[in-house]
């Protein structure tokens, strides 16, 4: 409603003054004289609303009008169809103010943090203010996002990796609101290498290891197998890993937690055998005697001999060598004797070589020798017509003579001294072949 306080009569005095006159004439102002005069009012609003311009509002009152509706905020004009005398500057709106058409506010604020480089994971916030309906989707590589590729903001998110935030308002009608982008850099920090309460090595009966997580928060991933753990390759730690194989077991752990780099490995490697057995007493093994070292770890201080068709068979075992100084015991086959090892660790303590040493026809047939087992390795000694057969020794070393036969396959280092009777020249090139 608009009511008329403070009114103002502009043409009235005007028209009281020309009457005056006219009275003085004795004339009146005729009828069309008056309809062809303009009224003007001046309207002020009573208790304006917040946001109304403070001008006044103009109305030509010389024909009828037409009054648009007003909108808050928004500054309206409201001017007669037809003027019909003298007119008044309208002071309200400039004649080119574009008409304004209201429509919903759509405003992303803000992305944050700013953009730039933080260590470790970021958190992201999207300050947004949308209607009521509207969404908002992004995505971390810079792509436009949108409800078929992009991720529903649904609050604060974390980012492990360089991101290109780019997000903006789906509203309701699917009309597309403002769009904020921020590009970040992620370092990432380098976590610490695991603890492992079993330290590598050979033992009796099933084990049970534990590891120890230093970066908490953080998870532990392992293999078995020898393979590098990573995110995509290994088991979660989630308690004790049990070590029941007579096969070495190798274990690999590394820390890792996404926003960082991974951890260096940590190595160990685990033999688990079923019993552990200590002599002093020599073996001595003839005819067709068969002695069978299996799943064990043979503690053994005295000589081995075997004679005729005698075999030593030793599988997924240890034969450790106790002596106290070089070449004070020793293993010896000879006749058609035999010894084969499957999978085994063959050694003896530092304190000098320990021979294995064949003659006449005794065979060595070895398929399998794990140094990470052993302590020091055994020298061979080969003469007559004995014949050893060696695949995957490590560090295979001996002294072959007379016609003995030697192949060694798939192993990393040998080292062979040959011996000849007195008075053997040699002036000839050596056949040796090596496979790859």
């Amino acid at each position: 409603m608009v009511k008329t306080k403070g009114v103002t009569l502009v043409a009235l005095a005007t028209l009281l003054a020309g009457f005056v006159a006219s009275c003085s004439s004795a004339e009146l102002p005729s009828p069309a004289d008056l309809q062809s005069s303009s009224v003007t009012v001046t309207v002020e609003a009573e208790d304006d609303p917040p946001g109304l311009p403070s001008s006044p509002t103009s109305i030509d009152r010389a024909t009828p009008t037409s009054v648009s509706e007003v909108t808050p905020g928004v500054t309206s004009t409201i001017s007669p169809t037809a003027t019909a005398g003298p007119q008044v500057a309208n002071t309200a709106t400039p004649a080119n103010e574009p008409t304004f058409t209201p429509t919903a506010e759509v405003v992303i604020y803000d992305v944050r943090p700013d953009a730039g480089t933080y260590s470790g994971p970021t958190l992201i916030t999207i300050d947004w203010d949308v209607p009521q309906g509207a969404v908002i989707y992004y995505t971390l590589n810079g792509s436009e996002p949108g409800e078929q590729d992009g991720i529903l903001y649904e609050g604060p998110f974390e980012i492990f990796d360089d991101a290109q935030v780019t997000a903006y308002v789906i509203l309701p009608n699917d009309g597309i609101g403002a769009i904020a982008r921020s590009e970040y850099s992620i370092d990432k920090p380098s976590l610490d290498a695991p603890q492992v309460d079993l330290p590598g090595g050979v033992y009796i009966g099933d084990q049970a290891i534990v590891l120890n997580n230093v970066e908490i928060g953080s998870d532990l991933i392992y293999t078995l197998d020898g393979t590098t753990p990573s995110a995509t390759n290994g088991m979660v730690y989630t308690g004790p890993i049990g070590i029941t194989s007579s096969n070495p077991t190798n274990l690999q752990v590394i820390t890792s937690r996404p926003g960082f780099t991974d951890s260096e490995v940590h190595s160990e490697i685990y033999r688990v055998l079923g019993e552990f057995q200590e002599s002093s007493v020599p073996i001595v093994l003839s005819g067709d005697d068969v002695l069978e070292i299996t799943d064990t770890h043979f503690l053994h201080r005295g000589d081995i001999k075997l004679s005729g068709n005698a075999k030593l068979i030793i599988t997924d075992s240890i034969l450790e060598h106790v002596k106290d100084f070089s070449f004070e015991n020793e293993l010896t086959a000879t006749e058609n004797a035999e010894v084969i090892v499957n999978n085994s660790g063959i050694g003896t303590s530092c304190t000098g070589s320990f021979n294995w040493a064949f003659f006449d026809n005794a065979k060595l047939t070895v398929n399998g020798m794990d140094p990470t087992l052993t302590q020091c390795n055994t020298w061979n000694f080969m003469s007559g017509s004995s014949v050893i057969d060696v695949t995957a020794w490590r560090t295979f070393s001996g002294t072959v003579c007379d016609q003995t036969s030697v192949e060694v396959r798939d192993s990393h280092q040998m080292e062979i001294e040959l011996c000849m009777p007195w008075p053997t020249v040699m002036d000839t090139e050596l056949p040796l072949v090596f496979d790859e």
